[in-house]
């Protein structure tokens, strides 16, 4: 975001989107919040529109919910509310 930065570019016209590499997609989340970022692109559950071998899940909107929660921000979700998926529901609640 420095480079941005230098270009002129504030954080805050900035959007987000990770991949959980090495584990580290809502830490690297949390730094962009901290830097202005407003904007984060998250998936359900991880489930990206295309897959290939090798590559990571993108960053899940249920650990943003939970992220947002432990930081005080209030976003509305209820995460211990049942999921409506018509598929979660046919596994059990896990898929």
């Amino acid at each position: 975001m420095d480079t941005f930065g230098a270009a002129g570019v504030e954080a805050t016209r900035l959007a987000v989107h990770f991949h959980d590499t090495h584990g580290h997609a809502v830490a690297n989340t949390l730094a962009a919040l901290r830097r202005g970022v407003s904007v984060v692109d998250a998936s359900a559950g991880g489930w990206t529109a295309v897959r290939s071998p090798g590559r990571r899940p993108a960053t899940c909107h249920e650990d943003l919910v939970w992220l947002r929660k432990g930081v005080g921000v209030d976003t509305g979700v209820d995460l211990g509310r049942p999921s409506p998926s018509r598929v979660v529901q046919a596994h059990g609640g896990a898929f």
